[in-house]
């Protein structure tokens, strides 16, 4: 009996250095995750290896080009990739080396006469089937090494490749943020009023200074040449003297770019036969032109004196701040000839206080609470409606008592609010996070921020602020760390349990020890629980491997996989496939032992389809008692299927099969349900994931778009004090001029007219520059829209853009028009939806579009909710109604109605609005848009059915 207790013990001790080794590789891939300086990740890893294994050295290599960074306790040292050493070979080939004896490898490298290395392991890091590093570790014996050290060492390695991946897109995400913020700066300081040559001189210096452009410069349109008013570098400063004068497509790059209109990249400027050199030498250059409208103002120029500097995004990101500078220019153009006429001034009076009460209006339609008091927050100047949605009081109250807002604070957030205030009144923009709670005891969850206005001698008297109501986002943190500690509560659990089962079969070692004869007599039984052990010891480190894998993995299909393999791997089960429901057919995600799978699998079909419908596992000893089974391998004996739930909803299953009269038992059944718990956690987190993505997304979408309304809003404000001041200090010497004006009755009709003339013409600049203004917005939308990878996302960008475009269609034809009270509303219909099925690029042989209006001219206020209600309607048709390849169309109508109504229909011949959808009630933000606009014209809606999709609206103008 001595021999098989030694064997018993021996077993024991193997499975005990496992759990270390496992318990090892947790530490370290917690240690790792969070570090990002390769000095002190090498560090860590060296300390955490040698912890378990009594390593020589441990060191960790980075590819820098064409050399290898290698970093330890001794500091950092340089090989070159492919000729220096081991690790050098390992980078080059990106294999996995393993050397017992290095003085029979004559790659090895001796670093000194005192080098102890006798044996050597370097596993290649890979990132994207890419060498990004290596681990290298020195054993100071021959023969220190052995494949399980290998396979631990790519584990190891496998963790520092994710630390290093996490660190390299935590750079780009940072660098992204601060070119973005950069981006936003310098669009702040253009919407300030300033001369045309200091803003031009502002922005070259910020573009130069902010971006690490070698120089840039920007020159002007004036007739038939290219003047260039501004031109700065880093080291040198402002050159005036020596600026060119270019005939526009003859000479020079920015010559080019001003006669063709479109921006140009040279990634070498000495092969260019265009360039012409400037004072400092350069070797690449970018140029952009600068527009307003469909009008080419100039060219912005930056240079780099490094070969091929510019990409495709900062030829995107440099278009965007020409577009902005073509904005901006005109605005300070625009500034100066106001400047320069006083009189013009009087006459836009009336004229900026009906601009004053637009930008009220579209304050008061978005969610966000906008508000704006005097500098010690004790008169609140302005409060939009959105703040009695949020807070569940009356704004009334709060123009009474400004400071009533604090009753509804939570207590424990008060103090944070009160030192925001205060920093507000010394003039310092403020960010708080904070709960309130409202009237009928709910909670909520607000981001507050402030920002001080100063006047010309740097005191603050005005703060603005918008508050923006934030619960869903802190619900969605709140799910992901629930998830998080319920993950890691599962892995305590499973370690204590393999922690109970070591100690049980030691207490059993020493009872078989002390009674020899009751050994003998039950040895069946023993030999039985080990066989249990040992197969629950397997389960609980399939069980760790899995966990770790799905909490360092958001990516199903990866989680998928290695789900797959490692249950495939670890029980020798001869078929594990798993599906995804995705409507009414389970779909192969990944599989391992099939030669001929069933890649789709109907719910009304086969063992899976029969586990989806119940939500029960099923588990067959032999299929061929069941009629369901829908094998693809002819010799399969035994099944075990169960469902995968998310959110108490059926998403899927897990399936595993045998072959060679292996037949499944209960225990089998059991374990298998337990890892399809694991894999519909991940199913869940990844989706909490992916919302948390979208929500953040969005959120930055709409702080973007708050933040220029909020800039255009202050820009109103203040040039409202100033007409104001204007006013009064003109009052007073208007009164003494009237009395000579009446004998000149025939000169002041003359002059009345004029004026009539010339406020048309501002009221026309007006609607020019709201319409530049939004297509701006809608520039940065489809900017911002490129970099989305999700289709859902990118829908909301696209929706988004295509509503700011319906706005800045009105104004358009506003400024072209003699009428600038009403909208030739016919042609605007026909207009705007051909930009729709421009924008969802429809083929027109498959889809037709027919325009049927009466001549009517709508009013602005009339106009905007119409245009937007049909820019709903006709994207909705466009997405859902015609399938790929399904003929059809779509028709518009607007037609007189009894007692001076209006009906407007939207129809399409499409699939039709699906029967157990209430498009009065739905979640859908269009439809919802829908609903809100046709409350505002104080109309009616109606659907019909019949043959399609129609949607009429009644309505009257609106006085």
């Amino acid at each position: 009996m001595r021999p098989a207790y030694d064997e018993l013990e021996r077993r024991m001790q193997k499975w005990s250095a496992a759990l270390e080794k496992l318990e090892g590789v947790h530490r370290i891939a917690s240690a790792v995750m969070h570090l990002q300086d390769p000095q002190k990740l090498a560090l860590e890893v060296e300390l955490q290896l040698k912890t378990i294994k009594d390593y020589e050295s441990v060191f960790m290599g980075l590819v820098e080009g064409t050399e290898l960074v290698l970093y330890g306790s001794g500091g950092a040292r340089r090989f070159t990739i492919g000729t220096e050493g081991l690790i050098g070979w390992v980078t080059a080939q990106g294999q996995p080396l393993l050397v017992n004896d290095v003085s029979t490898d004559p790659r090895f490298l001796v670093a000194g006469p005192d080098d102890p290395t006798r044996a050597e392991l370097v596993v290649p890091i890979l990132v994207e089937h890419q060498v990004v590093g290596v681990l290298d570790i020195h054993g100071d014996r021959v023969g220190a090494f052995t494949e399980a050290d290998l396979q631990f060492a790519e584990t190891i390695a496998g963790f520092l490749a994710v630390a290093l991946q996490n660190a390299r897109l935590y750079e780009e995400a940072q660098k992204q943020a601060q070119r973005l913020a950069t981006v936003a700066d310098i669009t702040d300081r253009l919407t300030l009023i300033q001369p045309v040559i200091t803003l031009l001189e502002n922005t070259v210096q910020m573009i130069c200074e902010r971006l690490g452009y070698g120089s840039t410069s920007i020159a002007l349109i004036e007739e038939s040449r290219l003047v260039f008013k501004t031109y700065y570098e880093p080291q040198i400063g402002f050159i005036r003297p020596t600026l060119p004068k270019l005939v526009i497509g003859e000479e020079g790059v920015t010559g080019r770019v001003a006669a063709t209109g479109q921006a140009i990249i040279i990634d070498d400027v000495r092969l260019h036969p265009e360039y012409i050199p400037g004072v400092a030498p350069m070797r690449s250059e970018l140029a952009a032109p600068i527009r307003s409208g469909p009008r080419l103002l100039g060219v912005l120029n930056v240079e780099s004196p490094q070969l091929a500097a510019f990409t495709d995004d900062d030829r995107q990101l440099m278009q965007t701040l020409a577009d902005q500078v073509g904005v901006a220019l005109e605005n300070a153009r625009l500034y100066e000839r106001i400047a320069r006429n006083v009189t013009r001034r009087k006459r836009v009076e009336e004229r900026l206080k009906e601009s004053e009460r637009r930008f009220r209006q579209i304050a008061e339609t978005v969610r966000e609470v906008f508000w704006m008091s005097d500098s010690q927050k004790s008169e609140m100047i302005y409060i939009s409606p959105a703040y009695e949605g949020v807070w569940g009081r009356t704004c009334q109250s709060l123009y009474e008592q400004p400071f009533s807002f604090l009753d509804a604070v939570h207590p424990d957030d008060r103090e944070r609010v009160l030192r925001a205030i205060e920093q507000q009144r010394r003039g310092e923009n403020t960010s708080e996070e904070y709960r309130i709670i409202r009237p009928d005891g709910s909670i909520r969850w607000v981001w507050d921020r402030g920002f001080p206005i100063k006047d010309s001698s740097g005191n603050v008297y005005r703060v603005t602020g918008i508050a923006e109501d934030i619960t869903e986002r802190k619900q969605a943190e709140e799910v992901l760390h629930r998830a998080h500690d319920e993950l890691e509560r599962r892995v305590q659990e499973r370690t204590a349990a393999l922690a109970a089962t070591n100690a049980t079969l030691r207490a059993e070692i020493t009872e078989r020890k002390q009674a020899e004869e009751a050994l003998r007599e039950s040895e069946q039984r023993y030999r039985t629980l080990f066989t249990a052990a040992q197969r629950q010891a397997q389960e609980l480190a399939l069980r760790d491997q899995i966990h770790m894998a799905l909490a360092r993995e958001l990516d199903l299909p990866v989680v998928f996989r290695t789900v797959v393999e490692a249950i495939a791997k670890t029980f020798g089960y001869t078929q594990v496939s798993l599906y995804l429901l995705q409507g009414e057919t389970l779909v192969l995600q990944h599989q391992v032992g099939y030669d001929h799978v069933i890649l789709r699998i109907p719910l009304t079909q086969g063992i899976s389809g029969r586990v989806v419908r119940t939500g029960k596992p099923v588990l067959l000893e032999d299929v061929r008692t069941d009629p369901e089974f829908l094998g693809a391998i002819e010799d399969i004996v035994s099944e075990v299927c169960v469902p995968l739930f998310d959110q108490g909803q059926v998403v899927g299953t897990l399936n595993v099969e045998s072959t060679q009269g292996v037949k499944f038992s209960e225990a089998d059944l059991q374990f298998i349900t337990v890892l399809s718990e694991l894999i519909s956690i991940a199913i869940g987190r990844a989706r909490l994931y992916t919302e948390a993505r979208e929500s953040e997304m969005e959120l930055a979408r709409r702080v973007v778009d708050l933040k220029r309304t909020e800039e255009a809003l202050r820009n109103a404000y203040d040039e409202l004090e100033l007409r104001i001041q204007e006013r009064t200090a003109e009052l007073a010497t208007t009164n003494q001029t009237l009395r000579a004006e009446i004998t000149e009755r025939k000169r002041a009709e003359d002059r009345l007219k004029a004026s009539l003339r010339e406020k048309d013409l501002l009221l026309q600049e007006v609607h020019h520059r709201v319409k530049n203004n939004l297509q701006v917005i809608a520039s940065l939308l489809s900017l911002q829209s490129a970099s989305i990878q999700d289709p859902q996302t990118f829908e909301m960008f696209r929706d988004s853009r295509d509503r700011v475009k319906s706005m800045a269609l009105i104004h358009e034809k506003l400024y072209r028009t003699q009428d600038l009270a009403h909208i030739d509303f016919a042609e605007y219909l026909h207009n705007l939806a051909t930009e729709l099925f421009q924008s969802y690029r429809v083929n027109p042989s498959l889809i037709v579009l027919n325009v049927h209006a009466d001549d009517v001219s709508l009013s602005l206020d009339t106009a905007i909710p119409c245009g937007l209600i049909v820019n709903e309607l006709v994207s909705n048709s466009l997405k859902h109604a015609f399938p790929a390849g399904q003929e059809g169309e779509v028709r518009i109508d607007l037609h007189a109605h009894p007692q001076h109504q209006w009906a407007l229909s939207v129809r399409d011949t499409g699939i039709g609005f699906p029967a157990d959808l209430d498009f009065r009630n739905t979640t859908t933000l269009g439809l919802q848009l829908v609903m809100t606009l046709v409350e505002q014209l104080e109309g009616t809606i109606e659907l019909e059915r019949n043959g399609g999709t129609t949607f009429t609206i009644t309505f009257t103008e609106l006085r």
